[in-house]
């Protein structure tokens, strides 16, 4: 994700470690890795770290103001990253695509320069994010325990409880 408007208030160095994290090595097709793929190899371990990481980005972010809605969302990418990144090996993929630390100091940067028209619209945007996050959660969960519920009546049904 290359910034659309610079902003003086994003720290560089957050810039090069949300890039060592997301992108740092190019790869043929235009594929970038960085480490947060690569730790996640190291199962837990790696996934604890990377999340780390990510979460002294976020505080960066607290430090300078960004809204709370902003730091939200931000923290939801945070945790779709570290909940599909546990899952061995497809999780990896996922972390080579999804780049939560890019997409954090790209979130970080607007914040810091938008107007306040502009904010309006952005603080819209992440309402739906969040608000798009949270119902498909509130799926997973339904389906979740429907499928338990369902496998503990059918348990019960073939040893003859019920």
């Amino acid at each position: 994700m290359r910034p659309e408007v610079l902003d003086d208030r994003v720290d560089p160095r957050l810039e090069a470690l949300a890039r060592l994290m997301d992108g740092f090595i190019h790869l043929p097709g235009g594929w970038r890795v960085g480490l947060d793929a690569i730790l996640g190899l190291l199962p837990v371990v790696g996934d604890v770290l990377s999340m780390f990481v990510s979460l002294f980005i976020l505080k960066a972010a607290a430090q300078q103001g960004v809204p709370r809605i902003t730091l939200l969302r931000m923290g939801m990418n945070v945790g779709v990253d570290a909940l599909v990144g546990a899952v061995p090996f497809l999780g990896d993929l996922f972390d080579v695509g999804w780049k939560a630390n890019e997409r954090n100091v790209e979130l970080m940067r607007r914040s810091l320069a938008e107007t306040p028209r502009d904010a309006r619209l952005a603080r819209r945007g992440d309402w739906l994010f969040v608000g798009g996050i949270a119902l498909a959660l509130a799926a997973v969960l339904a389906g979740g325990l429907l499928v338990s519920w369902f496998l503990i009546y059918s348990l019960a049904q073939a040893i003859g409880a019920i």
